[in-house]
């Protein structure tokens, strides 16, 4: 249990070349997905292969398209390595396997297709050899749920003890030492970054790291029950790459932006710890009471850029529009719905009516909707394509949800026929678990949700509908988003996301909108400037 960047994919190849040219036997590399498996393949397995004298010649044929040499094939004397993907029932189909690689497990889906668990399966192929080695490698995921840290749970639990260069005391690196100093006004100095020893307090600094790496240990800390297995755990400040000043710069970014999504990627790939969801649910009289006196005839200050999430039902089309500032800070700003039968233009022309409004701004300039993400998954697929290919050039998008906790929010798109439309795939349990952190922060700012007074309790309740619960599939822990009871709606929620989603996908560059935008505005100003003063005809008559 690791965390990014600090040698794991380093480490197998190392076992891989060692197997091959030593101890041969099959050999099986599991990865999250196939797609995944490929790139490591053609980045670092092939390239170790082709440039390592004693393993260059070991290949069966080194021709690419040979069957015993090919991207996820390779043979050699005495065994072979294949590469799978967890996603993939086929490729953990049976086959004898000496030597087992589970890669970055933390990521893995919860069951291969119909076939259940996928560590499972990939254990099944060893079953024959006595001798078999079995490596699980990732940086953690959430916590009751994470592979990883349950499988680091059944081992002696060894971490990496360094000297101190000033005492001797040998101890872990960990987060809670990690120092630094503050400048006269409070700000935060990372380049004066230093460790405290847990000893003599003595200030260790970044340029002593590498010699106490080299005069470190591995030390088991869990030796009562007799564990069968070995395990390691390493976090980012140990690694010789990453400085801790890049460490503490990090750190400071993310609490600045309260971005929940940053700071879980801070935690599981730089501290290498679970991260515990804090998203469990909200409750909609919270937000009804923080409501604030603003309407949509004149958008807040801070607003920046608009985007807006469509969600298609029969016989209905609901939507939202949401301003969003520095920092991701959101404004909601209108909703509404329109009713009719969606295999008729009318209520899709009422939409794209919707989608074509202008905003006041106190100054007195507009503000459109910037980007539109529009739900393609229920009974009007192809009609949503069709709307949505027409207005790609003002950024209306067609997306689909994907359930699951390993999920990213957002993925690359792809075109759906016969439309020819862009299709975004988002990973809404991710987006549902971003925007319950960001409705919890209280105080305006980095993440806050603004809401107007128009916004009534059944609004609110549609935004806090849901909550996460653990279940159990085949075993396996499973987190999902449930609704809170089967009478309340959730359209709400899920048009909140898509909106969000739509505003990651832009990925803004809020210096530049909120230079353009007092451009606008300073135009706007010296427009009515020069044009001659206004006469009461009324009075001068």
């Amino acid at each position: 249990m690791a965390a990014s960047q600090v040698g794991k994919t380093e480490a197998e190849l190392n076992a891989i070349g060692t197997w091959v040219d030593l101890d041969p036997g099959p050999i099986l590399i599991v990865y999250p997905t196939l797609a995944v498996a490929q790139d490591y393949s053609k980045d670092r397995l092939t390239p170790m292969f082709r440039d390592s004298p004693r393993l260059k010649n070991k290949l069966a044929d080194n021709k690419e398209r040979s069957a015993d040499n090919s991207l996820l094939h390779k043979r050699f004397p005495g065994g072979h390595v294949t590469l799978a993907g967890a996603n993939s029932t086929a490729s953990l189909a049976s086959r004898p396997i000496r030597y087992l690689i589970c890669d970055e497990v933390s990521r893995w889906e919860q069951s291969a297709g119909k076939e259940g668990d996928p560590l499972s399966l990939a254990f099944k192929r060893t079953i024959t050899f006595h001798n078999r080695k079995i490596i699980l490698v990732s940086s953690p995921g959430n916590d009751g749920v994470c592979r990883i840290s349950a499988a680091f749970e059944e081992t002696d639990k060894r971490y990496y003890y360094i000297p101190c260069p000033k005492c001797g005391l040998f101890q872990r690196l960990e987060w809670r030492n990690i120092r630094w100093d503050r400048g006269p006004s409070g700000e935060h100095l990372p380049d004066t970054v230093y460790y405290l020893c847990d000893g003599c307090q003595a200030h260790i600094r970044e340029r002593e790291k590498q010699a106490m790496l080299e005069a470190g240990e591995w030390k088991a800390t869990c030796k009562p029950n007799n564990p069968k297995y070995a395990g390691f755990h390493l976090n980012a400040l140990y690694s010789p790459w990453l400085s801790w000043k890049d460490i503490v710069v990090e750190h400071l970014e993310t609490d600045r932006t309260r971005d929940a999504l940053r700071r879980q990627v801070f935690v599981n790939t730089v501290l290498a710890e679970t991260w515990r969801v804090k998203g469990e649910g909200f409750e909609a009289d919270s937000l009804l009471t923080r409501r604030e006196p603003y309407t949509a005839e004149e958008l807040p200050e801070g607003v920046l850029l608009l985007v807006a999430g469509v969600d298609v039902q029969d016989g209905m089309l609901q939507w939202e529009v949401i301003g969003y500032g520095r920092n991701n800070e959101s404004w909601g700003i209108e909703w509404g719905q329109v009713i009719g039968d969606l295999n008729q233009q009318d209520p899709w022309a009422a939409l794209d009516g919707v989608l074509l409004r202008e905003y006041k701004m106190k100054s007195g300039n507009k503000m459109g909707i910037v980007t539109v993400g529009i739900d393609s998954g229920g009974h009007h697929t192809q009609t949503v394509y069709q709307f949505c290919k027409e207005r790609h050039f003002r950024r209306v998008y067609a997306i689909k949800g994907r359930g699951g906790m390993g999920v990213n929010a957002l993925s690359k798109p792809n075109t759906v026929e016969p439309s020819k439309c862009m299709l975004f795939t988002l990973g809404v349990d991710k987006l549902k678990e971003d925007l319950y952190n960001r409705l919890k922060i209280t105080e305006p700012g980095p993440g806050y949700c603004h809401f107007p007074v128009q916004y009534g309790a059944d609004i609110m309740e549609q935004f806090t509908s849901e909550e996460q619960k653990t279940t159990f599939r085949n075993g396996f822990p499973h987190q999902a988003w449930v609704k809170k009871n089967n009478t309340i709606r959730n359209e709400g929620l899920d048009i909140r996301n898509y909106a969000h989603a739509m505003m990651l996908i832009l990925n803004p560059d809020w210096d530049a909108i909120a230079e353009n935008v007092f451009r606008q505005v300073q135009a706007t100003q010296e427009v009515k400037k020069s044009l001659p003063a206004q006469r009461n005809w009324a009075t001068d008559w």
